[in-house]
């Protein structure tokens, strides 16, 4: 199975712009079935309940099945980025996400910016919808959303490094959305987020070793486990193309 594969678009629906559409309406119409589901599931919404879990499973589906049809119709390939036979390296990215999460905080707690005034009692801690939630929703949509596909379609128009920084920016300015973040907090985010993750899935070619952070292996980071971009091997890309690997 070659670790690359030349895109071949469509030659009236495979242009850049037309994917990203196709790719946002056919998410948009799984996501919002799911929505509807997950007010079925629980009247008051997606809030910490079940609502919640129902929608970001939701959302994980429709991502991975909009990226299918992108790939697939426009693109007209079969996303070897998204082969489970690709799925390595689970155990050991969870064991150093783990602990470069238990380092931060206890450098956080060492220097006051965390204060532990007591612990829930697990019956009360959603723990399944926090790890679909911070886990699997942030590792399948956003590697999707930012490395499969603003990443990779700004690398075929401007090259990789280029790609980098701009994908860096754009990722981090989404961040800023959230109702605590702040000018530092979207920094960081574009330095130890947007733009390790990208030089990561330059040199390596896997959106989930793209992060120690993000499960790698799972399907969610699995996103280009293994495989190097396939702008990579369009025209006017400047990273080489690997040889193949069957």
């Amino acid at each position: 199975m070659a670790i690359d594969q030349p895109v071949a678009p469509h030659p009236r629906w495979g242009h850049p712009l037309i994917r990203i559409v196709v790719f946002l309406a056919v998410a948009g119409v799984i996501g919002g079935l799911g929505l509807g589901l997950a007010y079925l599931v629980d009247p008051s919404g997606p809030g910490d309940g079940p609502g919640m879990l129902v929608t970001a499973l939701g959302l994980i589906v429709a991502a991975l099945a909009a990226y299918l049809v992108m790939t697939g119709v426009l693109e007209r390939r079969w996303p070897v980025e998204l082969d489970p036979r690709r799925a390595s390296g689970l155990l050991g990215g969870l064991a150093l996400g783990t602990t470069l999460l238990l380092v931060s905080g206890g450098i956080a707690w060492a220097m006051g910016g965390l204060v532990v005034e007591g612990r829930r009692p697990v019956g009360d801690t959603p723990w399944l919808t926090d790890v679909i939630m911070t886990g699997f929703f942030a590792a399948v949509v956003e590697e999707i959303l930012f490395r499969g596909i603003v990443f990779r379609f700004l690398e075929h128009w401007v090259g990789s490094w280029i790609a980098v920084g701009a994908s860096a920016v754009i990722f981090g300015s989404v961040h800023i959305l959230a109702d605590d973040a702040t000018r530092v907090s979207t920094a960081a985010t574009i330095v130890e987020a947007g733009l390790l993750f990208a030089m990561v899935y330059v040199r390596r070619g896997r959106c989930g070793g793209s992060s120690a952070c993000t499960p790698r292996g799972t399907p969610c980071s699995a996103m280009s486990s293994g495989s190097r971009s396939p702008a990579m091997t369009t025209p006017g890309c400047s990273s080489p193309t690997p040889p193949a690997r069957t």
